[in-house]
């Protein structure tokens, strides 16, 4: 008798213990995450999947620190198994959005385009990323739309999804929420750029060093709009700014008749 009442006491404690256990090494992988020790924090998260299999927030968090190692393919595999098991869960659409943006940046590089002949250049099959990001970026904000972060970077894919309109609005927006958002801010400058609006372009980028005379970007960007208007001394300024600050290949901007040292 006794027996069978220990035993019975076993089967309705073990899935509370496997809970315990489960939190435990999630918690024990999102200490060493907020120290940046990504590959310790892989170690526990995959500790806590193996013991529970089921359960989408091992799989989000193994993704997000393998976001962080730069191993955005596992981290893609992990992210979708997350929102395969919990598809209501928002965040982690947000993180692979993220990892679409990377991916479309690194698709193929300019060494392999010049490599190419025109009939491989023309079989090449090319993932639209952004399209995949800005899906997954719309999901998330369902249920987070304070997120200007993201919201920024929705601006950023409708523009380079040929959107500008719906980027414009939705970048007015941002503004009336926060004057000051530098991303939405550079967002805008590279709204003006795109549509070769550089005295716009340069006002946003402008209005960014204002707020933060540290960014090395909005140097970087007006540099590259002041060589666009061949405004010789403010392009000689910002680009040894940019440089200084340690953007790599501003000096690619210097205009070539700028006796810029």
């Amino acid at each position: 008798m006794k027996q069978l009442i220990l035993l019975i006491f076993l089967l309705f404690s073990l899935p509370d213990a496997n809970s315990q256990l489960y939190d435990y090494y999630l918690n024990k992988g999102k200490s060493y995450a907020e120290v940046k020790n990504y590959s310790q924090a892989v170690f526990y998260y995959n500790k806590a999947i193996d013991n529970s299999p089921n359960k989408s927030l091992g799989y989000f968090m193994k993704g997000s620190a393998e976001y962080y190692l730069l191993n955005f393919e596992q981290a893609l595999i992990h992210l979708n198994k997350a929102i395969s098991i919990d598809p209501q869960y928002p965040v982690p659409y947000k993180c692979r959005g993220m990892i679409y943006e990377e991916l479309n940046k690194n698709q193929f590089t300019n060494d392999e385009y010049d490599s190419l002949t025109l009939d491989e250049y023309n079989q090449l099959e090319f993932v639209d990323y952004n399209q995949l990001a800005l899906n997954d970026y719309n999901q998330y904000l369902k249920t987070h739309d304070d997120d200007l972060f993201i919201m920024s970077s929705k601006c950023w894919l409708l523009i380079k999804l040929d959107k500008n309109d719906e980027a414009k609005i939705l970048i007015e927006q941002i503004l009336i929420i926060d004057s000051n958002h530098i991303e939405t801010i550079n967002v805008l400058g590279l709204y003006y750029e795109d549509r070769k609006n550089y005295d716009k372009a340069i006002e946003s980028f402008s209005r960014i060093i204002e707020i933060d005379s540290m960014n090395a970007t909005a140097y970087y960007n007006r540099c590259r709009n002041n060589a666009f208007l061949e405004n010789m001394a403010e392009n000689c300024s910002d680009c040894k700014r940019a440089i200084e600050l340690g953007i790599e290949g501003a000096e690619l901007f210097v205009l070539k008749a700028n006796n810029c040292k």
